[in-house]
């Protein structure tokens, strides 16, 4: 899981707020603070290749955005 490290995120992660995320690493990354999807892109580009699910945590209008485009 790929998350921003904004605090709104971050504390809905620690609250149990995403049960997807249970067991799960979640990874803070500044790049999706950016709120670009082009700065999205950069972290889910270097994920392993052996990772079957994603999940990304971030802001709109970049998460929306990205949804359009994926």
């Amino acid at each position: 899981m790929l998350v921003s490290p904004a605090r709104r995120p971050v504390q809905t992660l620690g609250a149990g707020g995403c049960a997807a995320g249970a067991g799960h690493a979640a990874i803070a990354d500044r790049r999706i603070y950016d709120n670009t999807v082009e700065a999205l892109f950069a972290p889910i580009r270097e994920t392993s290749d052996d990772v079957q699910t994603l999940a990304v945590v971030g802001h709109d209008p970049s998460i929306g955005e990205l949804a359009a485009v994926l």
